[in-house]
């Protein structure tokens, strides 16, 4: 886990949904954001807006209150998901999922910091900078 912000930051669905929900952590993001914009990979949206369907958001209108963030969504690669396979036999002990190791591998790509809510990142050894906003 790094505390020091590298290049972009790369918002993991855990932290939209933190932000989106106002959880613990929802501040830590609306700081981020207000000194720098971010991306999100189309994969982690995909979970956002799939997460928020199954408590009984809408995803249309999550959609709009996401055009209005400073957030850039970027699409996945075969570079990414590369990476982001490869994740999966190192990170297993630490219960990622997909979208956990898809953020990682978009960070890598794009050189910045994984924004995380997921405290399962703790003790994984990453190439970017991780930073858990809680």
């Amino acid at each position: 886990m790094s505390d020091e912000l590298a290049g972009p930051l790369v918002f993991d669905a855990s932290a939209i949904l933190a932000l989106l929900f106002d959880e613990p952590g929802t501040s830590t993001v609306e700081q981020l954001l207000s000194a720098s914009p971010g991306i999100v990979s189309a994969v982690n949206y995909c979970e956002v807006l799939t997460k928020v369907a199954q408590v009984g958001f809408d995803p249309a209108r999550v959609e709009l209150l996401f055009a209005a963030m400073p957030i850039t969504i970027v699409d996945a690669n075969t570079e990414m998901a590369r990476c982001a396979a490869a994740l999966g036999e190192s990170t297993k002990y630490a219960g990622l999922s997909l979208g956990d190791r898809f953020c990682i591998a978009c960070a890598s790509y794009y050189k910045g910091t994984a924004i995380t809510a997921d405290k399962n990142w703790r003790n994984v050894v990453a190439a970017p900078p991780v930073l858990l906003i809680r």
